[in-house]
């Protein structure tokens, strides 16, 4: 009479052992009693079996007898959730062992098997950008994953970015399901979360020619331990700076000495960046009563200062 088994790792969640599962090889498998009382030998020696490299196990029985097969839970796993209707289903009860069995001259080989789930929490976290360029005043879309990538639910999920001006998250999914809130929200293993939000390009990152933002995803498992996740995305753009200088006179001669020439020069930014330390210089002698305007691209008027240098073009 024989008893045997797997003792393998559920990946799956079918509670079904495979081969493409992982197993514990060199793993202690004990025999009880129907009462959970350890099975002697002739020896008195409780009877026990160890797995090979395949998780596989049997050991011979000489008596007949009612039994139970014992597998203490390896640390860091927990048992996976009994099945009963597949051969090589997972056998053990919440407390680590399997019902009762009856071996004898009717009943020679009773197959025991044993999955056990990694109790281990983890998550991935990218941002991505969906759509945009950096160009002035386009809308940048992002784009935020969350995937729980082990074995535990995840909850009190939160997604943090630190870019200013950025708008609020929105559009969250969970596996492609619309979510109102994240409060609440329970992310099962292999599940992801995603969200989406904006942000509208600004001079000044122009000018830098690029965005770099982080954002941080933190979640907790069941046993109250904190996960966190960074995750940046970096937008390049293209510095463009160029200045043009134009001159133009309201009169198109003149007849007499000590008539006045009015003459004006426009240096216009037609680039896409800051320009700083700008300088106008005419080199007609004799110029007087100089003065300057400065305008932004809408035409206003922003400054008349009475100085030769315009600065922040």
């Amino acid at each position: 009479m024989r008893w045997n088994g797997y003792i393998f790792k559920e990946e799956d969640g079918d509670r079904v052992f495979q081969d493409e599962e992982g197993v514990f090889s060199g793993y202690e498998v004990e025999l009880t009693d129907e009462k959970g009382n350890p099975v002697l030998d002739l020896h008195g020696t409780p009877i026990k079996a160890l797995t090979d490299e395949k998780g596989y196990y049997h050991l011979d029985v000489l008596r007949e007898g009612t039994y139970k097969i014992r597998v203490k839970t390896p640390e860091g796993y927990e048992i996976t959730t009994l099945k009963e209707e597949e051969n090589l289903r997972s056998h053990l009860e919440p407390e680590g062992t399997t019902k009762a069995f009856t071996l004898n001259r009717e009943n020679l080989k009773v197959p025991k098997n044993a999955g056990f789930l990694g109790v281990l929490s983890d998550m991935a976290f990218t941002k991505t950008l969906k759509e945009g360029e950096l160009v002035l005043g386009n809308t940048l879309l992002y784009s935020f994953s969350i995937k729980n990538t082990r074995t535990v639910s995840l909850h009190n999920i939160k997604i943090t970015d630190t870019l200013d001006g950025i708008s609020d998250l929105k559009n969250y999914k969970a596996d492609g399901e619309p979510v109102d809130a994240l409060e609440g929200l329970v992310l099962s293993p292999g599940s992801t979360l995603t969200a989406e939000a904006s942000y509208e390009v600004t001079q000044k990152d122009v000018d830098r020619g690029f965005i770099l933002n982080h954002a941080e995803a933190a979640a907790f498992d069941k046993e109250g331990e904190e996960l966190k996740k960074e995750a940046k995305v970096r937008v390049e753009g293209e510095l463009l700076p160029e200045i043009t200088l134009t001159k133009t006179s309201e009169e198109s001669s003149y007849k007499e000495t000590e008539e006045v020439i009015h003459f004006t020069l426009i240096a216009e930014n037609t680039g896409n960046v800051t320009l700083y330390g700008v300088e106008i210089e005419d080199l007609l002698p004799d110029l007087y009563d100089v003065s300057f305007v400065i305008r932004n691209k809408e035409g206003e008027t922003i400054a008349s200062p009475a100085i030769k240098r315009i600065r922040n073009l």
